[in-house]
């Protein structure tokens, strides 16, 4: 496939202090459309850094195939609900509250990356409204949706990143699937604590693996130095490394480094919507 390359000029980065900060340049690289089929839709990764725009190393990944779908197995205990928007809903709106007169704000489906839009849910099943965790600044947003609009599933899958250990714990129902040792954001960018949930499961391409490993996941989560970087909004991901010595370390711009074997192994089974705690 050919691929075109241009530059753009670098943007400014505003910090949590109101001075506006600026990422080193980077080359912005664009590239033809391609898809590969998945069941439920086409995953097309146009411009990987929005997920990693975030992340200790500054260039960006370009085009890559989709991550595989996830294969779960549930328990009997606890689970959440996330809502995946219909095919045929091409812009969900959001709304304050369900007698609110207009929406405060669309979410576009797919996603940037041409992934399925999915939201977490926090309560509402039944009824005609949904109040919904929103992937949008500040961290913690929330929003009501109308259930017309999704399908809901029940999510046993959870994910807590402890900060001051520097690990990273994945569950499903009440087992222990994975754990180890994770990078974290350093001092000057750090990862920034709260309650996400995963928005998007990607696959790094080949010549971008030296930096984030194989694949990538997208959090709800953003960045409270960076408020832009490069193409994207200072989403914090979670992925892969070709550095296993910054494993346990404060190192990144705030994404959350794992092992390669590791993020192999859950991009293949955790769901996209699945919480994520981040704890100080």
């Amino acid at each position: 496939m050919r691929r075109r390359v241009a530059r753009r000029r670098r943007r400014p980065l505003s910090g949590t202090d109101g001075r506006a900060r600026r990422a080193p340049a980077i080359d912005t690289l664009t590239a033809v459309r391609a898809g590969t089929p998945r069941p439920a839709a086409v995953l097309v990764i146009l411009l990987i850094a929005v997920t990693l725009a975030a992340c200790g190393k500054l260039e960006r990944p370009s085009v890559g195939a989709p991550a595989p779908p996830p294969t779960t197995t549930t328990t009997a205990v606890p689970f959440r609900v996330v809502a995946e928007v219909h095919p045929d809903v091409k812009s969900i709106a959001v709304y304050d509250a369900p007698d609110a007169s207009a929406p405060k704000l669309q979410l576009s489906n797919p996603t940037a990356d041409d992934v399925v839009r999915v939201l977490l849910v926090d309560h509402g099943q039944g009824t005609d409204w949904l109040k919904v965790d929103l992937p949008v600044r500040p961290n913690g947003s929330t929003g009501f949706i109308k259930s017309s609009d999704v399908d809901l599933k029940e999510d046993y899958w959870r994910i807590s990143v402890e900060l001051g250990a520097r690990r990273i714990t994945v569950w499903n129902g009440d087992h222990v699937v994975h754990t180890e040792p994770v990078g974290v954001g350093a001092a000057a960018s750090p990862t920034p604590p709260g309650e996400y949930f995963i928005t998007e499961a990607l696959t790094v391409p080949s010549f971008q693996r030296s930096a984030y490993g194989p694949y990538a996941f997208g959090t709800s989560a953003h960045s409270d130095v960076y408020t832009t970087f490069g193409a994207g909004d200072g989403t914090v991901g979670i992925h892969g490394t070709g550095d296993p010595s910054s494993l346990g370390k404060d190192v990144s711009h705030g994404c959350i480094r794992l092992s390669n074997d590791g993020i192999t192994s859950l991009i293949h089974q955790v769901p996209l919507g699945t919480p994520v705690e981040i704890l100080a």
